[in-house]
């Protein structure tokens, strides 16, 4: 599915926003949340579920070193959080570029 495709434009984008208002107004923030991740995980599991998995481990991870930060504010924490994201981008990104030339 992409952004200007029909069925982005005309399905998953309006149940999205309706879903995420209604939980919003009936006070219920921490689920109007919860549902825009999980209608994150549905858009990119549409491409390839294969990658869903993937995209778990990377938000647990993030996750994790935002609240390990918030504890305690560390330099080494914040240079090992921003390698980790490159790196699994170089990783699933560019690999196969590279492989190719």
């Amino acid at each position: 599915m992409l952004f200007n495709s029909p069925v982005f434009i005309a399905g998953f984008l309006p149940i999205c926003i309706a879903g995420f208002y209604c939980f919003g107004m009936m006070g219920r923030q921490q689920l109007a949340l919860a549902w825009l991740t999980g209608m994150s995980l549905v858009f990119y599991g549409w491409w390839n579920v294969a990658f869903v998995p993937l995209l778990i481990g990377s938000i647990a991870f993030n996750f994790l070193l935002g609240r390990l930060l918030a504890r305690s504010p560390s330099k080494r924490l914040l240079v090992i959080g921003v390698l980790g994201n490159v790196l699994l981008r170089g990783v699933f990104k560019y690999t196969d570029f590279v492989g190719h030339t």
